[in-house]
């Protein structure tokens, strides 16, 4: 099975996106609302789920290059 095709790292991004797109609308929630607290904790969730997404984008990036130059 090739690298890239893992479905784990796959799946895992999905999930990442998703978790990406529920904190985006939790957040306008919350800035609508005037949530201060909840609005720093969740731009810290989602700093943290951008990170953590951009590291496995990076990851599934730099295997398809090893693989094409094979």
């Amino acid at each position: 099975m090739a690298a890239t095709s893992q479905p784990s790292d796959w799946a895992t991004l999905a999930v990442l996106t998703e978790r990406l797109y529920d904190l985006h609308g939790q957040l306008e929630a919350a800035e609508a609302d005037s949530k201060m607290a909840e609005i720093y904790a969740l731009e810290d969730a989602i700093a943290a789920t951008e990170a953590e997404r951009e590291r496995l984008v990076r990851q599934l990036q730099h295997r398809l290059t090893e693989e094409t130059a094979a």
